[in-house]
């Protein structure tokens, strides 16, 4: 027997209160009234095909879903819910909805290719509850070196964060958000999903990714589906900056972005970081008496850490000029006054002359504006949804027609999508 259209009015005031939508939010947005909604939902009138395209766009739902015989209310919405400003903002709403779209179909061509199970996954860190401040910081310091020592990345700088992270197993959405949020992440039956704000200048992006790193790391269970399916997500929010949670995630971005090790040797190689006077005692094995010091004695103003080391340091590592201060002043490498002198630099307020985003003045390469970092949204994943709709073409699991549908969706010009078709089918014969 087919779906009923009771049953489905029924599917479609779950999936409503799954997203977090009143009967009024959703008919707003919808174009209808709230008493022609209600009767949808009653059963007492009939959906049409439009109606119900629009309806599950609305509520983040495929429609094979809405239709399919074992139907879950909750399993997508879980985002929809912990980002309140969907509800209010048909931007927002209209942007995760396509990145949930886009989720969907990489997790089923994941799922039908097996690449599920082959994928490393990232670890999850059992760590103690968080009692203070101090705290917070020190397991983000630590959480940060153990990750790098676990990926063998040593000193060095991290060339490309995201590409790390999708190598991991971990799914990276690059998207329109509220101003107020940076980024979120949450785990949708096990997997790994990490957002960050597109708007962001790309230091910053590269910042906020790395936080949220953290936060698929240490903030669930290894039984992390099922709290997602609860309704677990993470969304990080600017005014949160002071909560535990939040320290520690920005603690960890910082140690892992720029390690200590890797920071005092970049500054060792522009010859500073040294005392001023260097001081060594001579030791003797077998020596008794008192043993011999050599001191030196270093050019005044020699080792003084300036605007130009902040913006080589920034450019090398990847962050803002601003990220590197904070860093070298909490690796005791700046004193108080002269950190307070190089945030003034780095935020603009020493003069237009010494502005960071002043290519005279320094400023790391590659830095873009937020409006100028606009245009790429979901690059990622519309990149991997591309290369899976290719493999599974490659093996046969799709039809042509499908794939042009998923290359579609990835952004792929139609000519593209057939030369790319044809390769394909050239690697078959």
């Amino acid at each position: 027997m087919g779906l009923t259209h009771e049953a489905l009015a029924e599917r479609l005031r779950s999936a409503r209160e799954a997203s977090g939508l009143t009967q009024e939010e959703a008919a707003r947005q919808l174009g209808v009234s709230r008493p022609t909604l209600a009767q949808i939902e009653a059963g007492k009138r009939k959906v049409t095909g439009l109606e119900l395209v629009r309806l599950s766009s609305l509520y983040s739902r495929a429609i094979t879903d809405l239709l399919a015989v074992d139907f879950e209310p909750t399993a997508e919405p879980v985002l929809m819910r912990a980002l309140t400003e969907a509800r209010s903002d048909p931007k927002v709403r209209a942007a995760v909805s396509e990145a949930l779209s886009l989720l969907r179909d990489i997790l089923g061509l994941r799922d039908m290719l097996g690449t599920n199970d082959t994928d490393p996954g990232l670890p999850v860190y059992r760590l103690p509850r968080l009692t203070g401040r101090w705290q917070a910081v020190e397991l983000g310091n630590r959480l940060a070196a153990e990750e790098r020592q676990r990926l063998a990345l040593g000193s060095s700088p991290v060339p490309d964060l995201g590409a790390l992270l999708e190598s991991q197993g971990a799914l990276v959405l690059e998207m329109e958000l509220p101003d107020a949020v940076s980024g979120f992440t949450f785990r949708p039956n096990g997997e790994v999903v990490l957002a960050v704000h597109l708007s962001q200048t790309p230091v910053r992006l590269r910042f906020s990714l790395a936080h949220e790193y953290c936060h698929a790391l240490c903030d669930w269970s290894r039984d992390a589906f099922i709290e997602a399916k609860d309704g677990k997500a993470i969304v990080c929010r600017n005014t949160e900056g002071s909560e535990l949670g939040e320290v520690r995630a920005n603690a960890f971005a910082a140690a892992f972005l720029l390690p200590t090790d890797g920071v005092r040797r970049f500054l060792g190689d522009l010859g500073k970081g040294f005392p001023t006077r260097p001081i060594e005692t001579v030791f003797s094995e077998g020596q008794t008496g008192p043993h011999p010091t050599a001191e030196g004695r270093l050019p005044p103003h020699s080792q003084e850490i300036g605007e130009m080391e902040v913006a080589l340091a920034a450019d090398y590592f990847g962050v803002s000029q601003e990220c590197a201060v904070w860093r070298l002043f909490n690796l005791k490498l700046l004193g108080e006054g002269r950190k307070d002198r190089l945030l003034a630099w780095a935020r603009g307020e020493a003069g237009p002359s010494a502005h960071p985003e002043d290519p005279s003045a320094g400023g790391p390469s590659g830095s873009r504006s937020p409006r100028e970092n606009r245009g790429r949204p979901l690059r990622s994943a519309r990149r991997m949804l591309l290369m899976l709709a290719l493999e599974a073409l490659r093996r046969e699991e799709i039809s042509a027609g499908k794939f042009h549908e998923l290359a579609r969706e990835a952004g792929v010009e139609e000519s593209r999508a057939q030369t790319l078709a044809h390769l394909s089918e050239g690697q078959t014969t």
